[in-house]
């Protein structure tokens, strides 16, 4: 009696290359159907590839400071010598992420629905795009402290280059006494006012290492799944006129300076499980001097059965699937992010 020849019948492929072939575009689609769906962290860091040869210890340094203002002379005098100050700097670990399906010879010989397998196969991606957009958030997510423990039950130190926590309202910088502090004093919920005041603080208080005012140019607003925070920013930032505004015929000033990330996770716990203490968040950004890295020596990949004896366990026939990559990210510099919690709070 004819029968499907094991170990390609998974799917229905015809031959083993199909099948890998397959499982690599699948891999695909799930790892990239989370940015059809919502905006990603990955917005707020600066990506560095490292070759898999050089370490898995990195140095995340910001380049030398010198924005010190220059400085008036009289006639045959010596031009004053540029104060030049060091940038953050921290050590970091690239640590590799990853998940792993098995599936049994049952249910792959005798299974009547490829699409199910097909699907399971594709939440292989899904699931390491997800880790990693659990990384890339949760720094902010647990900005107010040094460290978390992460879903894996492991403490994750996520203090800033000044070894203080991100959102902090006494930064310290390397070329000065002087101390900066990004986030808004009395943690107002998202609103024009709030952003206004925000955009205050980070033109006044902001400073370089040396501790002049720095220039930076905040133009994004970020918050997390609450729909009533991301539409209120909408309206802020996309109205016409002003919200509050009577006249309808009043132009927005804010209108076409930012645009609005909306993270999943910016409001949930470690597991990603929505956290209602974190619900009021945001923060704003300027995507243009990030001080965010995120260090690569392993892009996302899925390893498809072999070949070789098809890919099946010798001791039971079971096939493997997995996922994987190694990364790290940082958040060296403060500056380009300024929080509030949104609940009041002094």
């Amino acid at each position: 009696m004819a029968q499907n020849s094991y170990p390609t019948t998974l799917g229905n492929t015809g031959s083993l290359v199909d099948f890998t072939a397959n499982l690599n575009v699948l891999f695909s689609k799930g790892y990239y159907m989370m940015d059809q769906q919502w905006d990603s962290a990955k917005f707020l860091y600066i990506t560095r590839e490292e070759g898999g040869g050089s370490g898995s210890n990195f140095r995340a340094e910001e380049p030398l400071c010198v924005l010190k203002a220059a400085q008036e002379m009289d006639e045959g005098d010596n031009f004053p010598v540029q104060e030049m100050a060091p940038g953050y700097y921290k050590d970091i670990t690239v640590k590799r992420r990853g998940s792993s399906m098995e599936f049994t010879w049952y249910f792959d010989f005798h299974n009547k629905y490829p699409d199910q397998v097909y699907k399971n196969y594709r939440e292989i991606g899904q699931s390491l795009r997800r880790g990693i957009e659990f990384d890339l958030t949760h720094p902010f997510t647990f900005g107010t402290s040094a460290t978390y423990t992460n879903r894996s039950g492991r403490s994750v130190t996520i203090s800033s280059g000044d070894d203080l926590s991100l959102w902090n309202t006494a930064h310290t910088v390397t070329g000065s006494a002087s101390t900066y502090r990004n986030r808004l004093a009395n943690n107002p919920a998202i609103s024009t006012g709030a952003i206004e005041s925000m955009l205050t603080m980070g033109n006044q208080q902001i400073i370089t290492n040396t501790g002049e005012r720095a220039e930076l140019m905040y133009d994004t607003v970020v918050v997390g799944s609450s729909q009533l925070n991301y539409h209120i920013a909408m309206k802020v930032t996309n109205s016409m006129s002003p919200i509050e505004a009577v006249n309808s015929g009043v132009y927005n000033p804010m209108r076409n300076r930012f645009k609005v990330l909306r993270l999943p996770f910016l409001d949930s716990d470690a597991n990603g499980v929505v956290d209602a203490t974190k619900e009021t968040y945001w923060m704003i950004v300027a995507s243009g001097n990030l001080g965010a890295y995120l260090f690569v020596t392993e892009q996302p990949n899925v390893t498809t059965p072999t070949v070789s004896n098809g890919g099946i366990a010798f001791a039971n026939d079971n096939r493997r699937v997995k996922g994987a990559a190694t990364y790290e990210p940082v958040v060296l510099d403060p500056r380009p992010y300024l929080f509030s919690s949104g609940d009041g709070t002094a």
